[in-house]
């Protein structure tokens, strides 16, 4: 079990490596030129998405939504591989 946590604390770590390496390539984009105004923006939106990922998008996820990127069971299964693959009950339409 420890093992499995130590996963998923490399995975959030990982995560958030990510969002920081993105937010230093957007101050790199203002020596190539790029408008201030846009780089604001694009830190603001990539803010607003950890932000989405840390907190609401957990309490979206269920194992049966009609929401595809909100099922759990859809986003954990292969199409490619039928050992991964999962029958739904419900639709993703919505």
């Amino acid at each position: 079990m420890r093992k499995s946590l130590a996963g998923l604390d490399n995975f959030s770590c990982d995560g958030s490596t990510a969002f920081d390496q993105l937010r230093s390539l957007y101050d790199e984009l203002a020596t190539y030129g790029v408008k201030p105004e846009l780089i604001v923006h694009l830190k603001e939106d990539l803010h607003n998405g950890r932000s989405y990922l840390k907190l609401d998008y957990r309490t979206h996820v269920s194992h049966s939504s009609r929401i595809a990127d909100h099922c759990s069971a859809f986003g954990l299964s292969d199409v490619h591989n039928a050992a991964w693959q999962k029958t739904y009950d419900h639709e993703h339409d919505e």
